[in-house]
């Protein structure tokens, strides 16, 4: 059984996981990119986070409707999210977001 399908950094996701847990004390993972982005853009839920590269199908959609609905979205380093590598959505508050990011350094560190 593969517990991270198609992916060969399961220790960052772990990292990730944990350090996400630890600060806001919940964790959802829903499996379809497009219907997680959507519920961000909905105000359903305050972020998402990926370490993952996903694909542009998986994503584009959602991350357009996060902007339409005046959400943002970056890479988990900060920099605008270009379509490539790993992704943070927030509903747009500058609070949720930066705490997100935050967090996401573990990646980094």
């Amino acid at each position: 059984m593969t517990a991270w399908p198609g992916t060969s950094r399961p220790e960052t996701y772990t990292r990730l996981t944990n350090a996400l847990v630890q600060e806001f004390g919940d964790l959802r993972r829903f499996g379809c990119a497009q219907a997680t982005l959507s519920f961000v853009a909905s105000g359903a839920l305050d972020a998402v986070v990926t370490n993952t590269d996903p694909n542009p199908w998986d994503t584009l959609a959602g991350v357009c409707l996060i902007r339409r609905a005046g959400g943002r979205v970056s890479k988990i380093d900060g920099q605008h999210w270009d379509g490539e590598g790993g992704l943070l959505a927030s509903n747009g508050e500058s609070e949720i977001h930066g705490a997100a990011l935050d967090v996401a350094g573990v990646l980094r560190d």
